[in-house]
């Protein structure tokens, strides 16, 4: 039996043709011969000798004449057509929407869940299960079209060859009742179990919906086909397209007439009519912290439909995914501060009650904070909390929680202060750099030495209680590079070293101690810094573009200055100062602070190199003592970056004014978001001879990960060896992934030292990079961590589209079809409503014979046999 005999079919039917005659005359010669045969007859009894009656005589004739005619007729072949039709079942191909936006769970009218409700569960169907409600898009799919008490695959399967595609980005076949060339077909009744478990195992993980793209798929796979006819596509989506082609309607009629014939029905999720929404739009926060840090999580929230809204409220839930070593738990760990015995109670915000919402194009921001006791990696997942009265009217509930992955360390930075003299400003700095702690218990973030070259060489220099005190300024690459920050004030770098070449060499180690990923912050000094460092290895690292004119133009130092964050210095963590957070409470306070006056800033005219970004300018006045060439105020902060290190430039030298009143709750904040963020190449995937860089810090599962690891070796020069060992990535179920065949070797496009691999990341969670130097170099390990996930557009655009749908259905019939969008509960009448539109194909055709049968011949016989008979009684023969 050949596979054709397996096509699916609706119907076998068999008829028969009228009789036919191919050996017969025309019909004027059959005429003639009728009349012939008559006449002879008639002539032949006329002459016979016997007185016959005349009935008796028409009778025999009429006998002789039927017994003629059917041996003529029987001359002249008759015959019947017999003919075997069936009706093969057309295609119908069913489309289902896998994007990540099906995930989002829709609140809907109370009528609409009860139809839906009532649709996926029947009266004399299984029970509805508990939170029934709170099903996905995808989920309200399967459940009307795939679950236990629908009829609805069954009842296609019976009526079409029914095709289930996956679509996103691209089309994919899930299941057929199509069966393959050789494959034994299924038990009648079974053809839909597995279109059925194809539906029920859909996962809406796609990172991008191409509507168009997929409709223009299934009309090249079957609008040409021809086996059978394309009967119609259903499709069940939400409508989301985010396409970068266009608008999806245009896609399909670029089809042209071919367009109509895909008789598109589209059952529509989610409800558009309700479109208020609130939803957290943005986390802002940083990625790595240190041990019973702060950190402040500023948080935007946006709305539509809620405008004024009140009530409205923000938390943190925090779950603890790794511990201090970076391994994973099995299980998230809910994270509750436990601050150690000794330690004061640290004010903290996880939650906020009472916002007023803002008009929907303008975020509602806020901010939260929590105190970290415990070493590890954190999910920190805020929560927009409505009240009751307006979280029923909130269409998606997905979209009310966002995640921040932070990572806390315990972790000491190594910071060397130098200055000329023991001026204001690095008298208040070197007492905030060795204190022993803010209070009891506090654990060291900095580790401090102090270098003040106006010291008589029998005065200790200051230093952190577990770092010796320095007799001489560190002159060799070693000593240097294990530093992580170095603060150079007014310093005069020629005595840096006993010779005047042999410091230049140092200037030289410090502009590679940054190329390598280190920090230096220049502090400007009435004297010398920065226009000392011009012609010197240190003037690439400068921000600003410094002049030896400069200091030939110094105004007066009695005219006060305030000072402006810029756009960006609002939002950087060096000048947030411990405010809310929000941009505008930043520069509120740099610019009113009582108290907070300039009298002196180093006047860099030239204003910032290409790459460098300001953090403040000069404010509250317009004299052109106070700016620079281009007109604009001059620069007081400004930060680079270069190589793979940070420089920061204060043109001020009495930032300690800010303690007026205060201390160090402001003064402290600054040194040490400014110290963090100089350090942050080393707090970030590395230490002083490793560094950890991937080209995305978060992927689409399935995405290849670039690695590469910037090395030294123990004299911090770059590595080179053929092979960097140590290298390995745990995948989120902690066991290692890279083999020999993936190992890191030299990058052939980058700088000595840079070593590459690379990982497709192929389940989602976070994977977890190191590198474990040899245990003779004495180097530290290194760590970074990056994630796998589905956090795309899709995922963040879940605002049903049904006005683009309506347009696809309007494009995708004939114009005499009105369009129409089927809702999930109205999946039973569409099904119902689909034509057959089956093709009729002949499977047999055949002549039977009419004559050539033992029944012609005896009926001739009899018919002889009955005419002889009469003859004979009456003696006619």
């Amino acid at each position: 039996m050949t596979s054709a005999s397996f096509l699916p079919l609706l119907a076998e039917t068999t008829s028969e043709g009228p009789v036919r005659w191919p050996g017969a005359p025309p019909a004027w010669a059959c005429v003639v011969l009728l009349a012939a045969l008559v006449f002879a007859v008639r002539w032949i009894y006329r002459r016979e000798r016997q007185k016959v009656s005349r009935p008796l005589r028409i009778v025999l004739g009429g006998l002789r004449i039927l017994a003629i005619a059917l041996v003529a007729l029987a001359l002249f072949r008759p015959e019947r057509e017999r003919v075997t039709k069936v009706i093969d079942k057309s295609h119908l191909v069913v489309m289902l929407d896998t994007s990540a936006s099906m995930a989002t769970t829709d609140r809907y009218p109370e009528a609409s869940e009860k139809r839906i409700l009532a649709a996926a569960y029947p009266e004399d169907g299984p029970e509805p299960r508990p939170g029934t409600l709170g099903l996905s898009r995808l989920g309200i799919v399967q459940t009307v079209l795939a679950g236990p008490a629908s009829q609805a695959l069954r009842s296609l399967a019976d009526r079409f060859v029914v095709h289930v595609f996956g679509f996103d980005e691209e089309l994919r076949g899930l299941a057929s009742t199509e069966p393959a060339p050789g494959d034994v077909p299924p038990a009648e009744g079974t053809e839909s179990e597995a279109l059925r478990k194809a539906v029920l195992e859909a996962k809406a993980t796609g990172q991008r919906t191409d509507l168009g793209a997929a409709l223009k798929a299934v009309a090249r796979e079957f609008l040409n086909r021809d086996d059978r006819r394309l009967a119609g596509v259903v499709m069940l989506t939400d409508g989301r397209d985010n396409a970068e082609a266009g608008r999806p309607e245009d896609a399909v009629a670029g089809l042209g007439r071919s367009a109509e014939d895909l008789r598109l029905s589209v059952v529509a999720l989610g409800d558009p009519r309700l479109a208020r929404n609130v939803r957290v739009d943005r986390v802002t926060a940083k990625d790595v912290v240190l041990l019973q840090d702060t950190p402040t999580f500023l948080v935007q929230l946006r709305q539509v439909g809620f405008d004024g809204a009140t009530g409205v409220g923000a938390r943190l839930e925090i779950l603890q995914v790794a511990g201090a070593d970076g391994k994973a738990f099995p299980t998230p760990r809910p994270y509750v501060p436990k601050p150690p015995p000794d330690v004061p109670v640290i004010p903290s915000r996880p939650s906020v009650q009472g916002l007023r919402l803002a008009p929907s194009n303008v975020p509602t921001t806020t901010t939260l904070q929590e105190t970290f006791f415990q070493a590890g990696t954190y999910d920190v997942r805020v929560h927009v909390v409505l009240p009751e009265a307006l979280a029923k009217d909130d269409a998606i509930a997905d979209d009310n929680v966002l995640t921040h992955r932070l990572r806390v360390v315990d972790q000491t930075i190594k910071v060397l202060l130098v200055d000329g003299n023991l001026r204001y400003e690095s008298w208040f700095l070197k007492n905030l750099l060795v204190r022993e702690s803010r209070h009891p218990g506090d654990p060291r973030r900095l580790d401090a030495q102090v270098w003040i070259q106006s010291f008589d060489e029998g005065v200790e220099n200051p230093h952190s209680r577990d770092l010796p005190a320095l007799r001489s300024f560190p002159t060799t690459r070693q000593e240097l590079f294990a530093y992580d920050v170095i603060i150079l004030g007014d310093v005069d770098w020629r005595r840096l070293a006993p010779s005047e070449e042999r410091s230049r060499d140092i200037l030289g180690i410090l502009k590679d101690f940054v190329a390598e990923g280190g920090g230096i912050a220049f502090v400007a000094g009435e004297d010398r810094n920065p226009t000392q460092y011009l012609d010197t290895p240190l003037q690439d690292l400068l921000p600003v573009s410094v002049r030896p004119t400069d200091r030939d133009k110094e105004g007066s130092r009695a005219t006060s200055f305030r000072i402006a964050p810029t756009e960006i210095g609002r939002v950087h963590p060096i000048l947030g100062m411990l405010q809310d957070g929000s941009p505008e409470g930043v520069d509120r306070i740099w610019r009113g602070r009582e108290g907070w006056d300039w009298y002196w800033l180093y006047r860099a005219r030239g204003g910032l190199k290409p790459g460098a970004v300001a953090l403040a300018r000069v404010f509250g006045q317009s004299s052109p003592e106070f700016l620079d060439d281009r007109q604009e105020p001059l620069v007081v902060f400004a930060g680079m970056g270069y190589g793979r290190g940070r420089t920061f430039f204060s043109a001020v030298d009495q930032i300690y004014r800010v303690r007026r009143e205060h201390g160090d709750a402001y003064y402290g904040s600054f040194w040490d978001e400014t110290i963090r963020w100089l350090a942050t190449y080393r707090l970030l995937g590395g230490n002083k001879r490793y560094k950890i860089e991937t080209d995305k810090d978060e992927y689409f599962v399935g995405e290849t990960a670039t690695i590469k690891v910037s090395a030294l070796d123990a004299d911090y020069r770059p590595l080179l060896e053929p092979v960097l060992r140590g290298l390995q990535v745990e995948g989120p179920d902690g066991k290692p992934l890279l083999g020999e065949a993936d190992a890191a070797r030299p990058d052939p496009e980058g700088s000595k030292g840079l070593y590459r691999t690379s990982l497709r990341l192929a389940t989602s969670g976070p994977y977890r990079i190191t590198v474990d130097p040899p245990t003779r170099d004495g180097g530290a390990r290194a760590e970074k961590r990056v994630e796998a996930r589905f956090a795309t557009r899709e995922a963040q655009d879940k605002v049903p589209d049904h006005e683009g749908l309506k347009a696809l259905v309007r494009v995708g019939n004939p114009s005499s079809v009105a369009p129409r969008l089927y809702t999930p509960d109205e999946l039973g009448e569409l099904v119902a409503a689909l034509p057959a539109r089956g093709s009729e194909r002949i499977l047999d055709r055949k002549s039977i014979s009419l004559w050539d049968t033992p029944w012609t011949l005896a009926l001739v016989t009899a018919i002889l046999a009955i005419e002889w008979i009469l003859r004979k009684r009456l003696q006619m023969i």
